[in-house]
């Protein structure tokens, strides 16, 4: 199910990134200003019905815990480890409305001595999830430029 999901993101990219072609400009000179002002105040068009959005996010925590109070005891001495992957994409069907899925991976790793009254427990933990989200996005333009 993940590697159909990358497939298609990787594709999505990869159709997005396909060059357009341009009339011949080459007798015109346009310095990069005149070229990035243009572009934004003429072609700058990000909410408009048919563009598509594609989104990635990671975070990463590392933590060494050492005498540590927990809600099931105190860690001694412990290591957890924790990553989130989120991938976004969307579809905008109308101006300013898109729709869209979210797909989020996320995992916890903790090893560890925990004292839990009398005992000290040695703890070995992971847990690890994915969700999918649909979801549907308004977007209001701020500027005239958007």
């Amino acid at each position: 199910m993940v590697k159909f999901f990358i497939s298609i993101l990787v594709g999505t990219l990869l159709y997005g990134s396909v060059a357009h072609a341009q009339a011949d400009t080459s007798k015109v000179s346009y310095t990069p200003y005149e070229l990035l002002s243009s572009y934004y105040k003429d072609d700058f068009k990000p909410f408009k019905k048919g563009n598509s959005y594609v989104g990635l996010s990671f975070s990463i925590q590392d933590k060494n815990l050492i005498n540590t109070e927990r809600i099931l005891g105190k860690v001694l001495n412990g290591d957890n480890l924790n990553y989130n992957l989120l991938f976004k994409g969307g579809y905008y069907l109308w101006n300013y409305a898109m729709v869209g899925l979210d797909f989020n991976y996320s995992q916890s790793k903790f090893t560890g001595r925990v004292f839990v009254d009398p005992d000290t427990t040695q703890i070995n933990s992971i847990s690890r999830g994915y969700s999918f989200t649909p979801n549907f996005r308004s977007s209001i333009p701020l500027t005239a430029s958007e």
